[in-house]
């Protein structure tokens, strides 16, 4: 497995290092994919514009926090190419014309294990 990143704010790693099984990152629900994923990108400094962190919807800092993909049940996939990719096929168009690069985000739907990256 590549090295994979989960960035995050500050309020939501309290959470994540806080939770009855801390450290385990668990897909939440993202309404435009309707599913349940969690989000990384193989970038381990921020770039909040590839990675789509800023924005008028987002009322924190999301690249604040860094962790580092330890385990997985399934490892996760690239977005591009995906299945849940596929549902948003023109979401993807309008997040590439917006300077995003949808290239370093990967996707699962399953249970994660990180480490905080200091």
């Amino acid at each position: 497995m590549i090295d994979l990143y989960h960035f995050t704010c500050r309020d939501r790693a309290n959470l994540i290092e806080d939770e009855p099984q801390p450290f385990i990152l668990l897909p939440n629900e993202q309404v435009f994919v309707k599913g349940r994923l969690i989000w990384f990108t193989d970038l381990d400094e921020i770039d909040y514009d590839a990675l789509g962190l800023q924005g008028p919807t987002l009322k924190c800092d999301r690249g604040e926090v860094l962790y580092h993909v330890t385990e997985c049940l399934t490892e996760p996939v690239p977005w591009i190419g995906s299945i849940w990719q596929a549902r948003t096929a023109p979401h993807d168009q309008i997040e590439l014309h917006r300077g995003r690069e949808p290239r370093r985000w990967w996707v699962t739907d399953e249970i994660v294990r990180v480490e905080r990256v200091e």
